[in-house]
C-alpha cells in the first residue's frame, strides 16, 4: 500500500493552508468592492473639494552677512571707505528680520491681504476657488483704524444686480441674510465695511453668482502668513537664502513673496538713511562752529602782522624750527583728538533730547568709544521701530530705554576719560615743546607768538577739512543707500498645485479600502468562533466522513431522489459511500449477517441531524437496500414534522406497552418502497429510564434481522445523556456539526467522546457548509473514494460569471 511521504504531506498541508487563507478573503470579494468603492469615493470627494495649494519659491542674497570671500567685489565695496554706517550682520539675524511680524504687516497692508476672496461653485456649493486679481468687488473697512480690531469672520455674498447684493452670515449656528447696496456702509456686528465695485464688475456675468470672503484681524492675518512661509540657507557657507511659501492662490503667493522682499529692502534702506542724515546734521553744526573760530584766528594773524610790519616770519625762522616741526604735528594730532572727544561730549551734555543719534566714525581713534556709539545708535533705531506699533509704556520700549541710558552713561564716562588722557598727553608734548623753544632763545618773541597763532589756525583748518570730508561721505552714503538683500530670483513656481495630489489620493483611497477590508475580515475571523468547514474538524483531530452544503434556494426536507443531481444530493451520496466503508466496506448479507445500525447525533439541537438521518436513509434505500429510519429523540421528536406526516404511536408507546407489536408501529415511506419509518411516539415524562428498558434491546435485535440499514435519529449528546444510554446498539455513529452555528469550543465534546471511544466508529458530518467552500474543496475528502464536483461546475462557468 502506498504511503505518502511526511515531508511531501507537510508541503501539501502548508500549501493548502495558504489556499485556505486566501480563500477566506477571495470569498469576500464583494466586501472589497463595496468598501474600496466607499474609500475611493471619499478620496475623490477630498481631492475634488479640497482647496489646492500652490508652492512659490524665491532666492535672496544678503550682501553684508559676512566678509566677502575669494576677492569678490560687490556694489557696496566701492563705497567702503566712505560708508560710516556699514556693519556686518549674520544671515540668521537677517532671516529673523525678513520674517518679522513688522515686515509681514507692511506686506499685508500693501497688498490688502487681510481679506481672502473665493468663488463658490453653483452646482454643489462645495467647490470653492481662491481669487486674487480680477475681482468684481473689493472690501474696504470702516473706519480705517479698525484694521487692527476687526473680528474674524466669513461672509457669503450673492450678487442680486448691479446695485444690490445679499450677505449671508453664520453666527453661533444661526444664518442671517441681509440685503445691502454697493459702495455703501455695511454694519455686521463688530465689523463695518464697504463693498466697492471694481472696473471688472459686469452685471450680466456676475448676476446670481456667489462669492465668499474672510475678514481677519491683523494679528490673525500675520500669524496665518508667517506659518506658511519658510526660510532655508542654500548652503552653510553661503549668504543665499531660499524662501518657500504655500498659498491657495498661485498669483497671490507670487505677489506676497515679492512684496515681502521689497519691504525688507525698503526697511533696511530707511534705517541707513536715518543714521546718515543725523550724521550730516551733526557735522554741519560742528563745521559752522569751527568756521567762526578760523575767521577769528585769521583776523588775529592780520592784526599781529600789521602791528609789527611783518611779511614772512616763517621763512626767516625755518632753519631754527625744523626740530620743532615734528613735535608740532604730534601736538596738533593730540589737540585734534581732544577737540573731537570734547565735541562729542559737549553734544551729549548740551542735547535737550533724551534720545538722539550720536555720529560715529568722525575721526576718533578710540575703538571702544566708536563701538559704544554704534551700540547706542542701534538701540535708538530699535526703539524707534518698536514705537511705530506700540506706546511709550510698552515693556519692550521701557527695557530699550533702560539699555540706552546705561550705554549713554558709559559712553559719557569713556569720553571724559578720553579727554583727561588727551589733556595729559598734550601737556607732556607742550612741555617738550617748551624745552625746544628755550633752545632757540635767539628767535624773536614776536616770531614765537606768531607761530603759536599759526598753529591754532592749522589745527582748526585740519579739523574743518576733516569734517568736510566726513560730511561728503555721509551725504554719499545717504544718497547711494542700497538694500541689504539682493533678489537673485523673483518669486516663481508651477501653476499646478502641489496638493492635493489627486493620483496619490486616489491610490491611497484604494489601498486604504483594500487594507480596511482585510482588517475587517481579519477581525471578524479573529472573533468568529463558529465552525465553517471540515478544516475546523481537521484541526480538532476528529475523523470526518462527509460535508453537506447549504442551499438557500432549496427549503425541502428531502433533497435526494433517483434523478437528483444537485450539489447537496451528490454530497449525500458521497456521505453514503463513506458511511458504507466506515461500517466495514463489504455489502450486507442478510442470510449471514445482521443489518447495520447507524446512529445520527449532534452536540445541540438544530444542527440538522434529523435532516441528515432522513436523506441518508433515502440514499441507502435508493440502492435497493431495505432501510428504516428510527426516531429515538424521545424528548423532541421531529421526524414526522419534517416529513409532513400526522402524529402516531411509536417507540415510546412500544416500550411502555408490551401489548403493542413492533410491526404495528412501523409505517412505509412514500419516498421509496425500500424505506420504512419508526416514529418516536408520544413524548414520555422519563425518556432516560425508558431507554434502559429491555424492550429497546429487543427492538434493535428485531430491526437488525429485518433491515439492511437502521438509521437512528438520536437526542443531542451535548444536552442529554439519552444517546450514551443506547450507544452499544450502534455499529457506527455520525456526529453532525452545523457550520456557521456550532461554536468551535463545543468540539471538545465530540473530541472527548472520540478519544474515550464512547461512541462506536464515530465520525463527523459537517452540515450546512457554504456552497462555495464545498465546490472549492470537492467531496473526495473523507476516505478518498468520492469524486469532486468540479466537472459539473466547469461546464457552467459562464453561469457563475453571469451571476
Amino acid at each position: 500500500m502506498y504511503k505518502e511521504d511526511p515531508q511531501e504531506s507537510q508541503i501539501k498541508e502548508d500549501d493548502f493552508n495558504i489556499k485556505e487563507v486566501l480563500g477566506v478573503y477571495l470569498r469576500k470579494w464583494p466586501w472589497f468592492i463595496i468598501i474600496t468603492g466607499i474609500t475611493f469615493f471619499i478620496s475623490f470627494l477630498y481631492a475634488r473639494y479640497t482647496a489646492p495649494k500652490y508652492e512659490v519659491r524665491s532666492k535672496m542674497l544678503f550682501r553684508d552677512a559676512k566678509p566677502n570671500a575669494g576677492g569678490r567685489i560687490t556694489e557696496m565695496d566701492m563705497f567702503e571707505d566712505f560708508d560710516l554706517l556699514k556693519q556686518g550682520s549674520d544671515v540668521d539675524d537677517e532671516i529673523e528680520i525678513l520674517k518679522s511680524r513688522r515686515i509681514t504687516l507692511n506686506t499685508i497692508k500693501k497688498l490688502d491681504l487681510q481679506f481672502n476672496y473665493r468663488t463658490v461653485g453653483s452646482v454643489t456649493g462645495f467647490t470653492k476657488k481662491t481669487i486674487f486679481n480680477n475681482l468684481p468687488f473689493r472690501i474696504k473697512l470702516l473706519p480705517s483704524d479698525t484694521i487692527e480690531h476687526v473680528k474674524n469672520n466669513t461672509y457669503t455674498i450673492e450678487i442680486i444686480d448691479k446695485k444690490k447684493f445679499k450677505v449671508i452670515e453664520i453666527e453661533e449656528g444661526f444664518i442671517d441674510e441681509t440685503i445691502h447696496e454697493f459702495n455703501k456702509p455695511v454694519f455686521l456686528g463688530e465689523n463695518q465695511f464697504i463693498v466697492e465695485q471694481s472696473e471688472k464688475f459686469s452685471e450680466s456675468r456676475e448676476k446670481s453668482r456667489i462669492y465668499e470672503f474672510d475678514i481677519k484681524s491683523i494679528n490673525s492675518a500675520i500669524t496665518n502668513y508667517n506659518n506658511r512661509i519658510s526660510f532655508e540657507k542654500v548652503d552653510q557657507l553661503s549668504n543665499t537664502v531660499q524662501i518657500t511659501f504655500e498659498d491657495d492662490s498661485y498669483k497671490r503667493g507670487i505677489a506676497f513673496v515679492n512684496e515681502l522682499m521689497m519691504q525688507y529692502n525698503d526697511d533696511a534702506v530707511l534705517d541707513s538713511r536715518k543714521v546718515a542724515g543725523n550724521t550730516v546734521d551733526f557735522i554741519n553744526e560742528r563745521m559752522q562752529y569751527i568756521s567762526n573760530e578760523l575767521i577769528g584766528i585769521e583776523k588775529e594773524i592780520k592784526q599781529f602782522k600789521d602791528q609789527r610790519q611783518l611779511v614772512d616770519i616763517e621763512s626767516e625762522s625755518h632753519i631754527q624750527l625744523i626740530d620743532e616741526s615734528e613735535l608740532s604735528k604730534k601736538i596738533i594730532e593730540a589737540e585734534t583728538q581732544l577737540e573731537l572727544a570734547q565735541y562729542v561730549l559737549d553734544y551729549m551734555e548740551t542735547d535737550t533730547s533724551k534720545f538722539i543719534l550720536i555720529p560715529s566714525k568722525i575721526g576718533l581713534n578710540d575703538q571702544s568709544i566708536i563701538s559704544s556709539i554704534q551700540v547706542y545708535n542701534d538701540l535708538l533705531l530699535e526703539r524707534q521701530k518698536v514705537l511705530q506699533f506700540s506706546g511709550i509704556k510698552n515693556p519692550v520700549v521701557l527695557n530699550l530705554e533702560g539699555q540706552i541710558i546705561d550705554v549713554k552713561e558709559g559712553l559719557r564716562k569713556s569720553l571724559k576719560k578720553s579727554v583727561d588722557v588727551q589733556k595729559i598727553q598734550l601737556k607732556s608734548l607742550k612741555n617738550k615743546e617748551l624745552q625746544i623753544q628755550r633752545d632757540i632763545a635767539k628767535i624773536p618773541e614776536y616770531e614765537r607768538v606768531f607761530r603759536s597763532i599759526m598753529r591754532q589756525q592749522k589745527i582748526k583748518e585740519s579739523l574743518y577739512i576733516f569734517l568736510l570730508e566726513k560730511r561728503e561721505e555721509a551725504a554719499i552714503s545717504k544718497a547711494v543707500s542700497m538694500s541689504n538683500g539682493k533678489i537673485i530670483d523673483k518669486a516663481y513656481g508651477s501653476p499646478l498645485p502641489v496638493s492635493p495630489k489627486k493620483k496619490i489620493i486616489y491610490l491611497l483611497g484604494i489601498v486604504i479600502g483594500v487594507f480596511l477590508t482585510i482588517g475587517i475580515i481579519y477581525i471578524k475571523q479573529l472573533f468568529d468562533t463558529k465552525i465553517h468547514s471540515f478544516k475546523d474538524i481537521e484541526e480538532a483531530n476528529l475523523p470526518l466522513v462527509g460535508s453537506i452544503p447549504f442551499d438557500k434556494k432549496n427549503e425541502n426536507t428531502v433533497v435526494i431522489d433517483k434523478k437528483a443531481n444537485s450539489v447537496i444530493a451528490e454530497s449525500l451520496r458521497l456521505l453514503r459511500t463513506n458511511t458504507h466503508f466506515l461500517l466495514g466496506g463489504k455489502p450486507n448479507e442478510l442470510n449471514t449477517r445482521l443489518g447495520k445500525t447507524i446512529f445520527v447525533t449532534s452536540t445541540i439541537a438544530k444542527e440538522g441531524k434529523s435532516f441528515i438521518s432522513i436523506n441518508l436513509a433515502i440514499s441507502f434505500a435508493l440502492t435497493g437496500k431495505k432501510t428504516i429510519i428510527v426516531g429515538l429523540d424521545l424528548r423532541s421528536p421531529k421526524l414526522l414534522d419534517y416529513l409532513d406526516l400526522p402524529d402516531t404511536k411509536g417507540i415510546s408507546n412500544y416500550i411502555v406497552d408490551p401489548e403493542i407489536k413492533l410491526e404495528n408501529i412501523i409505517t412505509t415511506s412514500n419516498f421509496n418502497e425500500n424505506l420504512d419509518l419508526l416514529p418516536s411516539g408520544d413524548v414520555p415524562p422519563n425518556p432516560a429510564e425508558i431507554l434502559l428498558s429491555d424492550r429497546v434491546k429487543e427492538m434493535f435485535e428485531t430491526l437488525k434481522k429485518t433491515y439492511d440499514y437502521i438509521i437512528v435519529d438520536t437526542s443531542p449528546i451535548g444536552v442529554v445523556t439519552d444517546t450514551l444510554l443506547i450507544k452499544d446498539f450502534a455499529d457506527a455513529t455520525l456526529y453532525v456539526t452545523r457550520a456557521e452555528f456550532l461554536d468551535k469550543r463545543m468540539l471538545e465534546i465530540p473530541k472527548s467522546l472520540y478519544n474515550e471511544k464512547k461512541l462506536q466508529n464515530m465520525a463527523i458530518v459537517v452540515n450546512a457548509t457554504e456552497m462555495k467552500r464545498s465546490q472549492g474543496y470537492g467531496y473526495g475528502y473523507g476516505y478518498g473514494y468520492g469524486y469532486g464536483y468540479g466537472a459539473v461546475a466547469m461546464k457552467k462557468w459562464w453561469q457563475f460569471w453571469k451571476k
